[in-house]
């Protein structure tokens, strides 16, 4: 005859691994958006200092954009977090945008493993309580 105890902590276990589980998986996919995102913006960069004398369309809004025509790029306006912004050239803006990029890809990496971890440890809960309730 099973444990109830036991049976009552496995559940305990699985679901709080359940949840924790769930919200690794959230944040993997918010770095992962954020990721595509700097990579973007760095192509974005690269491409802006060879273009001069361009038409473009420059967003304002949601959905509402204005015509412009580009100068040379000679400066970058970068937010650094907490709503400061600094001005940088196109090469620094470049690597700081390819700093925020490893930071985030190193992230990910720390949150895979956590990822697995949790797998790892959801199964064996899995296993125990299937024997448990065998007995």
């Amino acid at each position: 005859m099973p444990d109830n105890n036991e049976l009552e902590r496995i559940r305990y276990l699985q679901d709080y691994y359940s949840g924790e589980y769930d919200t690794v998986i959230r944040s993997i996919s918010s770095y992962n958006m954020l990721l595509a995102s700097l990579n973007r913006t760095k192509e974005t960069i690269k491409n802006a200092k060879k273009i001069s004398d361009a038409n473009i369309l420059v967003s304002i809004d949601s959905n509402v954009f204005i015509g412009a025509t580009t100068k040379a790029v000679d400066q970058v306006i970068t937010s650094i977090g907490a709503g400061y912004f600094i001005e940088k050239s196109p090469d620094d803006a470049e690597q700081f945008v390819s700093g925020n990029i490893e930071k985030v890809s190193s992230n990910l990496k720390t949150l895979d493993k956590q990822r697995d971890a949790l797998a790892k440890e959801l199964y064996k809960l899995s296993i125990s309580l299937s024997s448990q309730v065998q007995q």
